[in-house]
C-alpha cells in the first residue's frame, strides 16, 4: 500500500480534504487536519494510517460536497486495547477524547501513564473512593469545540477533570494540597471548578477557582 506523508500533499489538495469534511480553509496541513482524517477512517471502517493512501483518497472524492458537509463527531471502532488498564483503576478509553471518541495518541499515552499514577495516590488516601474522568486527553478539534485554551495541558495528557463520588470538588482540592504541602503528590496545576476537579502534572504550583 503506497502512503504518501501528509507533509508532501499540495495546497490544492488540503484545501479540498478541508472542503469535503467541512474544516476552516487554510491550504495548510495540521493536527487538526489529521484527527479529521482518522475520524472519517473510523467512520467508514477504513485502516488507520499515517499519511494519505489510495483508499482514503478515493473514499474522500467520492463525497458530494454541499453546504451541510461538516465534520461530526463519529463512534470509533472499538479495539481490545480500549480495556487495557492504564494503571490499576484507570483504563485508556476513560482518557480518549470525549466528544469525538478518539484515543490516545502513543506519543501521549506515557503522560497519561504518570498522571494516572498520581490520581491513583489520591484514589487511595480517599479510601478508593471511584474517580469518574470527565474529561482526559482532548483531540485539537474537540479542545477547539469546547473553547479550551490553546496550550490546555489536556492535548498532551498531562490533564484530568474529575469527580470523586461522594465528595465535593472543594473538598477533594483541599485534600489534594495537604498532599502535596507533605510531598505525597505532585504539586502540579489544581483547580476547583462548581461541578470537577481538573489536576495536571504540566506545571508547577498552579492554582485557580
Amino acid at each position: 500500500m503506497t502512503i504518501r506523508p501528509y507533509t508532501d500533499l499540495y495546497r490544492s489538495e488540503v484545501l479540498a480534504i478541508e472542503q469535503r469534511l467541512g474544516l476552516e480553509a487554510c491550504g495548510e496541513w495540521s493536527d487538526v487536519h489529521e484527527e479529521a482524517i482518522n475520524a472519517f477512517r473510523r467512520r467508514h471502517q477504513m485502516e488507520l494510517c499515517y499519511g494519505m493512501d489510495l483508499a482514503t483518497e478515493q473514499a474522500l472524492e467520492s463525497i458530494v460536497v454541499t453546504a451541510e458537509t461538516l465534520m461530526r463527531p463519529v463512534t470509533p471502532v472499538q479495539v481490545a486495547e480500549d480495556d487495557v488498564f492504564i494503571t490499576p483503576n484507570f483504563r485508556w478509553c476513560e482518557f480518549e477524547s470525549t466528544g469525538d471518541g478518539v484515543a490516545v495518541p502513543k506519543i501521549y499515552r506515557a503522560n497519561v501513564r504518570a498522571l494516572c499514577q498520581q490520581l491513583e495516590i489520591v484514589r487511595r488516601i480517599l479510601g478508593n473512593r471511584r474517580i469518574k474522568i470527565v474529561s482526559g486527553w482532548r483531540s485539537v478539534w474537540w479542545n477547539q469545540r469546547l473553547g479550551g485554551y490553546e496550550f490546555s495541558a489536556h492535548k498532551e495528557g498531562l490533564a484530568a477533570d474529575f469527580t470523586v463520588e461522594g465528595l465535593q470538588p472543594s473538598s477533594v482540592r483541599r485534600l489534594m494540597e495537604s498532599l502535596m504541602e507533605r510531598g505525597e503528590l505532585y504539586d502540579g496545576g489544581l483547580g476547583r471548578m462548581s461541578q470537577f476537579t481538573h489536576y495536571d502534572i504540566a506545571q508547577q504550583h498552579g492554582r485557580w477557582n
